[in-house]
């Protein structure tokens, strides 16, 4: 994770953001039945696949951006934030040792491609304060793009037979203001 600020005038401030998450994992095996040399790392009484190699990586960068600049009247601030998310999980129900259904489980594996990528964009306008009145306004831009691909073999036979793909493209805009007026004679606004 990564902060920076700049400042170069009392007008302008800019403020940046980063930070970044990797998780990646090797593969690695599991017992159906949860015998006494892996009993250390599996729950008793649950059942995994046997000798199932199962790789995970999974990255996620987000980027944030704040630029304030004060003018006569009041201050324009604009925020901006990027995020992407890709995660890849890999299992194969057959990976190295003898199997009794070696036949039907030689190609019986789970693909899982997912990738999202997510945009923030807003501008505001805060006035300063005019006797007893304060106001602001501004605009907003969400975007969501998000792809999945799933593919489970199901025996040598049928290596696509459960093959899904999904796509999701969100777009939001919004348009705001807000004003407080104070009563002079009242404790209202």
């Amino acid at each position: 994770r990564i902060s920076l600020r700049y400042q170069p005038s009392d007008a302008l401030a800019i403020n940046y953001s980063f930070d970044t998450e990797n998780t990646e994992s090797y593969p690695s095996l599991t017992s159906r039945f949860g015998t006494e040399a892996l009993r250390g790392f599996t729950r008793k009484d649950q059942n995994y696949f046997v000798n199932t190699a199962h790789t995970v990586d999974y990255d996620v960068d987000n980027h944030n951006l704040v630029i304030d600049y004060r003018m006569e009247s009041g201050v324009f601030t604009s925020v901006t934030n990027v995020r992407t998310r890709d995660m890849i999980v890999f299992q194969d129900t057959d990976h190295t040792l003898a199997n009794a259904n070696t036949a039907m489980t030689r190609q019986w594996m789970s693909y899982v491609d997912s990738r999202g990528d997510s945009l923030f964009q807003e501008l505001r306008f805060v006035a300063d304060a005019n006797a007893n009145l304060q106001w602001l306004v501004g605009a907003d831009f969400y975007q969501v793009d998000y792809d999945e691909f799933i593919d489970t073999g199901a025996g040598q036979s049928f290596v696509t037979e459960s093959t899904r793909k999904v796509e999701v493209d969100q777009r939001s805009w919004a348009i705001y203001g807000s004003a407080d007026y104070t009563l002079d004679n009242l404790p209202l606004t």
